[in-house]
């Protein structure tokens, strides 16, 4: 019986940490107070990456280069 129990127990465990997993995975993130969301940026050229990238100074910086291929 003690065998039994143990694998009821593992199997409601598994089932609590599965489900506290797919509710931290379906809420969208927090932003810390007083913070904003970045809109995202749509250059075109370098200069504008680069008139971008100086005036973001002291701040986190993230590029993206997607290509088609």
């Amino acid at each position: 019986m003690t065998g039994c129990l143990r694998s009821i127990l593992r199997a409601v465990l598994v089932l609590a940490a599965g489900t506290a997993l797919m509710a931290a995975a379906s809420s969208p993130p927090a932003l810390a107070t007083g913070q904003t969301a970045s809109p995202l940026v749509d250059l075109s050229g370098s200069t504008e990456l680069q008139k971008q990238f100086n005036n973001d100074r002291g701040h986190v910086r993230l590029v993206l280069l997607l290509s088609p291929t």
